[in-house]
């Protein structure tokens, strides 16, 4: 929780004025950009205003610098923390889940559906070199994949799928 700042007194007020270079120089040193960091040390810089002003033991600019770093170093902290907040669903966003599998291959899900029915239904009643292209099927390697594995133009293996996929319809019919 944040200590109240009490208003500052017009001594304090033309002090601040008179040194608020400071505010930039120490924003500078640090490299951070003012327009996200000017309100964090400012803050910092005005309780070394009303500190400095009890106790005047050390320069300004050694306090000031102190107060800002501790400032900025508290804001630091409270961003790497991690929050506990929860997470937020719109209707309007669309649904994604990592859980789910996807189709890498540039082949669309009914394609894919497609040759998984297929190899349920016929894998027992194929010639072996049209059994091991099933196989591969069901693995999950798309069609150009396979013909790099059995050594055959992409165009074979579309037509083996042809004949597969006729064997199956003679069977269901």
């Amino acid at each position: 929780m944040k200590h109240a700042v009490e208003p500052l007194t017009s001594k304090e007020r033309d002090f601040a004025e008179r040194n608020h270079n400071l505010i930039y120089s120490y924003l500078v040193s640090k490299r951070l950009p003012y327009d996200e960091w000017y309100d964090i040390a400012a803050y910092g810089y005005i309780l070394a205003v009303k500190e400095w002003h009890r106790h005047p033991e050390y320069p300004f600019s050694r306090t000031a610098y102190y107060y800002m770093g501790g400032q900025v170093s508290h804001e630091f902290d409270r961003r790497s923390r991690q929050k506990n907040t929860a997470n937020v669903i719109s209707y309007d966003a669309a649904y994604v889940d990592e859980r789910i599998e996807s189709i890498e291959s540039g082949e669309n899900i009914e394609s894919t559906v497609e040759i998984k029915c297929i190899a349920e239904c016929i894998e027992k009643s194929v010639p072996p070199n049209r059994s091991t292209l099933i196989r591969l099927f069901k693995a999950g390697y798309n069609q150009t994949e396979i013909s790099r594995i059995l050594g055959v133009s992409a165009q074979r293996i579309s037509a083996q799928k042809f004949k597969i996929r006729k064997e199956c319809e003679k069977l269901v019919v």
